[in-house]
């Protein structure tokens, strides 16, 4: 290799070298940080973790990494913490009780709606909450204190008070059976072909997988849909405090 050759390769190199480490995509992923997030994530859910791989460019965070769980042999988990002053967050609750709960909103809303297309996105971002689960989590609990997101696509021909009717059923049979959610809506498509249309899932999609329901149709949902689902049925004894929106 000619000389000239040889130093532009230095010299490239040490370039980006700088690049990366200055954009912090060459730190993060020390071993020591990550075996201190895992033990902090084992601890709060009593489970016994193991290192599968590190994330490839972990951005300068103090630890992103997937690892195995003996609890859920079949299933991989995500560790993060974002610096030493973080908590380690999990998505251990959600690759848990994730399919159950789907399930179990399915089930209710069909023994109305039997065929309506359900989708529960789960907008936990990254399904990381900090200490808001534990241990001692069940899925009754996951049930009732979440970050759900559920849409019902249907088609059929309501007026507005049907719809309204409908929508406050559900509402009141969701909370009975013990699930809330931050948001809850029913999607009245203008065809069964656009119902047809709806991309749905076996299961709860990330968030940046959900794209939201598309095609002609009428939405309704309640105006304090980023409140719970179980704050607007407990204003069923006040009417004239209950707002539901059509667009």
């Amino acid at each position: 290799m000619k000389v000239s050759n040889l130093i532009f390769c230095f010299m490239t190199a040490a370039v980006m070298s700088f690049v990366l480490g200055g954009c912090g995509l060459t730190s993060g992923n020390d071993s020591a940080d990550i075996a201190v997030a895992i033990d902090e994530v084992e601890e709060q859910y009593d489970i016994s973790l193991k290192l599968k791989n590190k994330a490839l460019f972990p951005g300068g965070v103090s630890c992103d990494v997937t690892v195995t769980c003996e609890d859920l042999p079949d299933e991989d988990l995500r560790v993060f913490r974002f610096d030493e002053y973080s908590d380690a967050q999990c998505d251990y609750i959600y690759v848990k009780y994730g399919d159950q709960a789907y399930e179990s909103i399915c089930e209710v809303i069909h023994s109305v709606l039997p065929d309506a297309k359900v989708v529960v996105e789960e907008s936990g971002y990254n399904h990381f909450y900090g200490s808001m689960y534990d241990k001692n989590t069940t899925l009754d609990f996951y049930l009732q204190n979440n970050m759900f997101k559920i849409d019902t696509v249907i088609y059929g021909e309501y007026t507005e008070d049907e719809i309204r009717a409908l929508y406050n059923e559900l509402a009141a049979l969701l909370t009975d059976n013990g699930i809330d959610s931050y948001g809850f809506s029913i999607y009245v498509m203008d065809s069964e072909d656009a119902v047809n249309k709806v991309k749905t899932y076996e299961h709860m999609p990330d968030s940046q997988a959900y794209r939201g329901i598309t095609g002609e149709h009428t939405r309704i949902f309640a105006s304090n849909n980023l409140d719970r689902l179980s704050e607007y049925v407990a204003k069923f004894d006040d009417p004239d405090e209950l707002n539901i929106v059509f667009k």
